[in-house]
């Protein structure tokens, strides 16, 4: 896939990383060539800076910054860098432990943007009150020139990125292009103590900076006390010196063997590829008995998606790749269905104050009357396998204690099908907070409705709120 996408998407070279992390510890997979580079870089950066033969640990450290390690054009290369990198183990263990799988991001490349002329700028409740060079270690005197031009430019483009961001505290970095004299946004971070505070604290006086103000841009003016030793190190690491390819580690899969090679794999197309990995075998509706959700053999399921694993959706191609749509259809079940301030919806499950739900009150808080002011609800019908199902159960976080997955009656509708009732099993969110309960109860979620109202950074702000354990009046806010 990664193959697919660098040829189709990115004429061959791209950048990569991760959502939260980039793999920048990782070995690259041919060392020497990005040596050379790096010996070519610091021979100009010395030459610039008139220090000749004798570069300065300061010159050494920004030449090495400026080696392309993120740069890949194979999915070899990206593959080296994501399983060599202790980051992204670190990380992707985070997410297994406390949220949703991580996802492999590729950008284009901006050959212009040099690390030393990135910045991240600090917004708390709608105030810019704080500007830092992004790299903490390194000294760049000829920012001292632009940095009037540098925050300037900065400001002018916070204020029309600032009413897009729908959000009033976040980070935001900012990359400078020294020939067309223009900033660009590089990405955007939580305002939290997880993300890093450049040459400022999130704890004393300059934690209090970046929450009250007054304004301060800062730059490093005296050069890293042990920036010698960590280049030093840096240089002499193994990832430098030999290359190992990451198949040593990990053996290719024996499914690749099925295939006369991986081009012709990725140019067969998606269908091709489905029905060759999966098989073209379809399950009729009518198969599945109408009191159980799982069909006589037990490896496929009946599965009543309500949300944003629907039909058109980007999570729909993402979890249920290998699964078939059957029908559309309408719970014969009243439930709460609520859309977050996020633009998430939620089918709310029962309330425990923070004990656990056993699984009999779970399907009993289902079986509604008119008190409860439920509503029937639309959705979808999928039959989905068992690696599937468990998949989900994963992403939803059934394991966590987040979300269960219970039993409904189902009603087929629609002029199509034949109304048929059928038991399919459904996600509902265990212990919604009070901020859920209070929101008005839907009959269904589309996605028109969708893309007007979700919004990207306050779902991601809640997630990495729960997950930093903050308190619960601040969670529940954001829902």
């Amino acid at each position: 896939r990664i193959e697919g996408v660098l040829e189709d998407k990115f004429a061959g070279t791209a950048f990569m990383r991760l959502c939260g992390r980039s793999p920048k510890d990782g070995d690259p997979l041919y060392p020497s060539s990005l040596l050379k580079r790096y010996r070519r870089t610091l021979s100009e950066l010395a030459r610039d800076v008139g220090e000749g033969d004798s570069p300065s640990p300061n010159t050494r450290f920004r030449a090495l910054l400026r080696v392309p390690t993120l740069r890949i054009g194979s999915s070899e290369e990206a593959m080296n860098l994501l399983l060599t990198s202790e980051r992204v183990y670190a990380d992707i263990i985070d997410w297994l432990d406390y949220g949703e799988p991580e996802q492999i991001v590729l950008r284009e490349f901006e050959p212009s943007l040099k690390l030393d002329y990135e910045f991240r700028a600090y917004v708390n409740e709608n105030s810019l009150n704080a500007i830092s060079q992004y790299d903490h270690y390194g000294v760049y005197p000829e920012l001292v020139g632009l940095k009037d031009e540098i925050e300037r430019l900065i400001r002018a483009k916070w204020k029309i990125v600032h009413p897009l961001v729908g959000c009033p505290s976040y980070c935001i970095d900012f990359g400078y292009l020294e020939n067309t004299r223009e900033v660009v946004i590089v990405e955007l971070s939580p305002f939290l103590e997880c993300t890093g505070p450049s040459l400022f604290s999130w704890s004393g006086a300059a934690g209090k900076i970046l929450r009250e103000g007054p304004f301060e841009f800062r730059l490093r003016e005296e050069e890293y006390p042990t920036l010698e030793r960590l280049v030093s190190s840096s240089l002499s690491a193994p990832r430098w010196k030999t290359s190992t390819h990451y198949k040593f580690f990990y053996p290719p899969p024996t499914l690749a063997s099925s295939f006369e090679s991986f081009s012709n794999f990725i140019g067969r197309g998606v269908d091709a590829v489905k029905a060759e990995l999966f098989g073209e075998e379809t399950v009729q509706l009518t198969e599945f008995p109408e009191s159980t959700p799982v069909l006589g053999d037990g490896e496929s399921v009946l599965l009543f998606v309500y949300g944003t694993l629907k039909l058109g959706f980007h999570w729909n191609e993402k979890y249920l790749f290998r699964s078939q749509f059957l029908a559309t259809g309408k719970t014969q079940t009243k439930l709460r269905l609520v859309v977050g301030n996020s633009g998430v919806p939620y089918v709310l499950g029962p309330v425990n104050n923070g004990g656990i739900v056993p699984e009999q009150e779970k399907q009993q808080s289902l079986e509604m009357d008119d008190s409860t002011n439920g509503k029937c609800i639309e959705g979808e019908l999928w039959c989905v396998d068992q690696e599937t199902l468990l998949g989900l159960d994963e992403y939803e976080g059934v394991p966590k204690g987040y979300y269960s997955r219970v039993a409904v009656p189902v009603r087929t509708i629609g002029a199509s099908t034949s109304s048929l009732n059928r038991v399919a099993f459904i996600y509902i969110l265990n212990n919604p907070p009070p901020a859920l309960l209070s929101l008005p109860l839907r009959a269904s979620y589309d996605l028109e409705w969708h893309r007007l109202n979700y919004h990207a950074i306050n779902h991601i702000l809640v997630k990495q709120e729960e997950y930093l354990e903050l308190d619960e009046t601040v969670r529940v806010s954001d829902h």
